[in-house]
């Protein structure tokens, strides 16, 4: 079992060796460090899952397989008052001196050469009595020895390098926890204060440390980072990056993995690649949060930081932000030059290198070979089985009727035992793959839109001329080409390209959806035209006169700083419009200095989630009304059902539908909300009625739930109220409301 895990995990570190070199340049960093997650799974997972024609085990085919195969001790076994000792090895029919076939184990038994005797059984082991076994046969004690021989060797090894990494790092964290003073969240720039209480991080100053890093959840910094705010926003991204990463758990699994694995030299080489890796994937993503426009300044804080050197002697074994040295700090340096876009095809390549890797080095030997099917096998096995046993009888005369059957019995119930478990592990390896397919399938969809979203039009981001075209979006147009009642062929009107859905002149924001024949209505860019920030987004939209936003009622500015730059900010965009259906989505965005608009949506599972916890519904239908109680014991009102009396109703629900928001910066909403200056939630409430499965809103006054922000940028939702100036309307449910089967009696 080690030989394997040690071997398959070696082929697998070399493979993804190979990727690295090969892919160079091609795939993002991140994607470039969750390669050496597989390896990590190979080296904790102490047995191979099934068997497969390209498992890296069939190397030694010829040593363990059938060709080679070692006679592993069946037990001993009493016939007629004797003793028996029996060795199972996979045995095969070779042709005797007169042309007969019997059968002849595949084990280099030296008891082999007895068979013709009679003093060996059908199963390649003596036939003799007990106290006459075979003295060149490996016993268990001598097995147990061996085993306890290599324990012995291994287990000092690992005491002695875990030992010395444990003492390190307790040093280190004492060193720090001593020298350390931590940075009030007023002098941390930027939005980082809100980060980091979302995550429990704080932020400590240590005079000499050599480089910033992160302990747990804490970061350390020196003195001179405080020197440059913007080389302290650079440092505090990287570290913020590596704490959404999890490498505090990366670091540690890599040397707990080392240290079990201290004889492997491929492990050690795999841990100081995936260490380079974690720090490769921090700068990229590093990059990304702060703004493109960071990237070359973030690479001279990297340059800078290089010239701290002293003070390392201190915490020999600790990773630090310019780990590596200084050619390593190098190579990130040239990574910084160039933005990487992972393409479908490099995509597509790599997903398959690892399906390919993880089929040599998760599964174990299969020795049938590839170049049999199952049936030849079980007949072959079929043939053997039968085969053995009647040679075992005719060796063994002494063997009774009874004898027989139960041993037939025995073998059978063993074989039935062993097809089954191949046949089961089969399986799971074809829904493996199937699932691997699926989820590449998936991952080479979003890559090929990503590539579209990023590069559709004559350049991407702030040099995007094709914005400046302000394409009109002509709805009449479409509605014409997607509703013909005609059944005349009408071309498409919609080339491909950003539309300009509204301009909102007061806010000085624009808005642009993209429409591709292949991806349909999915993108959407925000362009500000006091900096000319122009930000991307994967946001579904559709074409409809709600998007045209032309009252400006679909955005708008929560907060701006002196400057008039914006900082905060809502919006909602309509996702998906039928004669059934409208819906709406929610959307803040959060504006850095670098122009970069972190964004959160208020999900369809957030608002239900909330809706089943706290909301509850009783329906009292002699009155024609539905209870509506907020938290078990506050009464929000009652909504009018009595247009519905004549009906069952079974259940009282959210309806998914139909849902839609008021940013509220108008005097109507105001007006309405009495006074409340925020953006509300309308949540459609329907019935369930017997005899239907769809969800009845038809007339129903929807619930106003008001939205606000919460202290880290999401969202909180508060107690409703009936929104009395509304009612839904559906022609389509008023139309077959009467086809539905009324209440028993009426």
């Amino acid at each position: 079992m080690i030989f394997e895990i040690v071997f398959t995990s070696s082929v697998l570190i070399v493979g993804i060796f190979i990727i690295r070199k090969l892919f160079l340049g091609k795939i993002s960093m991140r994607l470039r460090y969750m390669l050496w997650l597989l390896a990590a799974v190979r080296l904790l997972l102490p047995v191979s899952v099934g068997t497969s024609p390209i498992s890296a085990m069939n190397l030694f085919s010829e040593i363990f397989g059938e060709d080679g195969g070692i006679g592993v001790i069946d037990g001993a076994h009493k016939v007629d008052g004797k003793e028996f000792v029996f060795y199972r090895t996979q045995a095969a029919a070779v042709p005797t001196e007169d042309g007969e076939e019997e059968i002849q184990s595949a084990s280099a038994n030296p008891a082999k050469a007895k068979q013709k005797s009679g003093t060996t059984s059908a199963w390649g082991g003596q036939s003799e009595p007990a106290q006459e076994k075979d003295t060149d046969q490996i016993s268990p004690t001598e097995g147990f020895s061996v085993t306890l021989g290599l324990g012995m060797l291994w287990l000092p090894g690992v005491l002695a390098v875990g030992g010395y990494l444990f003492i390190m790092r307790l040093r280190f964290v004492r060193w720090l926890s001593g020298h350390r003073q931590q940075i009030p969240e007023e002098h941390l720039p930027g939005p980082f204060a809100e980060y980091f209480a979302k995550r429990g991080i704080k932020v400590y100053l240590v005079k000499n440390l050599p480089s910033p890093c992160l302990v747990g959840r804490q970061i350390y910094v020196g003195e001179r980072a405080l020197a440059d705010t913007q080389q302290f926003s650079h440092i505090l991204a990287h570290e913020y990056c590596h704490a959404v990463h999890g490498d505090t758990f990366w670091a540690f699994l890599r040397c707990v993995l080392a240290v079990v694995y201290w004889f492997d030299p491929f492990v050690w080489a795999a841990a100081f690649a995936a260490r380079q890796d974690s720090e490769l994937a921090c700068d990229e993503a590093a990059v990304q949060l702060l703004g493109e426009e960071q990237r070359f300044s973030y690479g001279r804080t990297l340059l800078s930081l290089m010239d701290i050197d002293e003070g390392r002697e201190k915490c020999p074994g600790m990773s630090f932000m310019t780990e590596g040295g200084e050619r390593n700090v190098k190579e990130r340096i040239l990574s910084l030059t160039k933005t990487v876009k992972t393409r479908v095809t490099s995509l597509t390549a790599v997903l398959a290198a690892v399906v390919f890797l993880g089929g040599c080095a998760f599964t174990g030997s299969d020795q049938k070979g590839s170049d049999f099917s199952n049936e030849a096998a079980e007949q072959t096995n079929g043939a053997e089985t039968a085969q053995t046993e009647e040679t075992f009888v005719s060796q063994n005369p002494q063997v009774t009727d009874e004898g027989k059957k139960e041993e037939s019995a025995r073998i059978q119930k063993e074989y039935d035992g062993a097809r089954n478990q191949i046949d089961e592990t089969e399986g799971q390896i074809k829904a493996a793959e199937e699932a691997a397919r699926q989820a590449a399938e998936q991952a080479a969809k979003q890559a090929a839109f990503e590539e579209v979203l990023n590069y559709h039009g004559v350049m991407e981001g702030k040099d995007d001329n094709e914005l400046t075209l302000n394409r009109e979006l002509d709805l009449q147009a479409y509605y014409n080409y997607l509703y013909n009642t005609e059944q005349e062929a009408v071309e498409n009107p919609l080339e491909e390209g950003w539309y300009l859905l509204f301009y909102n002149e007061r806010e000085e924001i624009s808005l642009y959806g993209l429409y591709t024949e292949e991806f349909g209505f999915r993108g959407i860019k925000m362009k500000m035209m006091a900096g000319g920030d122009v930000n991307t987004w994967d946001i579904k939209w559709c074409p409809s006169y709600f998007n045209l936003d032309i009252d400006n009622r679909n955005i708008r500015v929560l907060e701006r700083e002196s400057n008039g730059q914006v900082r905060r900010l809502v919006w909602k965009i309509l996702e998906e419009e039928t004669s059934k259906v409208e819906i709406w989505r929610l959307y803040t965005g959060y504006r850095y200095d670098t122009g970069t608009i972190d964004v959160k949506e208020l999900t369809q599972e957030e608002y239900l989630a909330w809706a089943g916890q706290h909301l509850s519904f009783v329906v009292d239908q002699e009155a024609g009304k539905v209870i509506v109680t907020y938290d078990k014991d506050t009464v929000v009102g009652a909504l009018d059902i009595s247009a519905y009396q004549e009906y069952e109703v079974e259940d009282v629900q959210i309806c998914t539908d139909s849902v839609s928001f008021d940013l509220n910066d108008n005097a109507f909403g105001k007006e309405v909300y009495n006074d409340y200056d925020g953006v509300v939630l309308h949540l459609a409430v329907g019935l369930k009625l017997k005899g239907s499965d769809e969800i009845w809103i038809d007339g129903m006054t929807p619930l106003a739930v008001q939205v606000v922000e919460d202290e880290i940028g999401g969202f909180r939702l508060q107690q409703p109220a009936i929104a009395e100036p509304y009612i839904v309307h559906r022609i389509d449910q008023e139309r077959s409301l009467a086809k539905l089967p009324k209440k028993t009696g009426e």
